[in-house]
């Protein structure tokens, strides 16, 4: 299950959760994947993840998972 916002000029994740027995079927990543595509569909120049912390020691699991999609921290 996941919260996504569309708006002209971003598209947003807010949150998602999963059951981790489900876990081999990477419908987080499904789901990711899918929100990018419908926004380069609808012309939405960026994609924010949201909830970095700052803390970039590789301890984060949630910051790795999304470091897999290539993108870039902007800091606002």
């Amino acid at each position: 299950c996941s919260l996504f916002l569309y708006t002209p000029q971003e598209a947003t994740y807010l949150f998602s959760g999963s059951y981790p027995e489900f876990n081999k079927f990477y419908a987080p990543a499904l789901l990711q994947e899918y929100v990018m595509k419908e926004a380069i569909k609808r012309h939405i120049p960026f994609y924010n993840f949201l909830g970095i912390t700052g803390i970039f020691d590789g301890s984060d699991g949630v910051l790795r998972f999304k470091q897999n999609f290539n993108g870039w921290r902007i800091h606002a």
